[in-house]
């Protein structure tokens, strides 16, 4: 079962320390995801960063797994620039969406890496 929170405009570290002293409850109640809805996030500083890094660490702790849902374009960048984006389980799309990108079967031709890289891709023709 997943427990979504919506966080913002602000994340502080209280926050999301806050966050850390409710495990144990979500835990008890069956709780195996805590989706943090971020979208809306657009201030923040780096005691807050370090915040998210330490209740995800918690969060696994207890058997349980913390999401980054759609975060904001500046947070996302944030998280990018320090590193932590690779650090946290982050999806992109907003709860509902599949997210799923690629499916597994799908076979990855070099025309797809082109495309994705930005690259003109055959299917596109000549744009000129």
């Amino acid at each position: 079962m997943m427990h979504r929170v919506d966080i913002g405009p602000e994340l502080t570290q209280g926050t999301v320390s806050d966050l850390g002293g409710t495990l144990p409850e979500q835990v008890t109640r069956g709780v195996t995801e805590i989706a943090l809805a971020v979208d809306r996030v657009i201030q923040f500083d780096s005691a807050a960063l370090e915040a998210l890094i330490s209740f995800d660490e918690l969060a696994r702790s207890r058997g349980l797994t913390c999401t980054l849902i759609a975060p904001s374009e500046l947070l996302q960048t944030a998280l990018e620039i320090t590193g932590l984006f690779d650090q946290l389980d982050i999806r992109p799309e907003a709860l509902g969406d599949s997210g799923r990108i690629l499916d597994l079967d799908t076979e990855i031709t070099d025309d797809a890496v082109d495309c994705v890289e930005g690259r003109e891709s055959p299917l596109q023709g000549d744009r000129s």
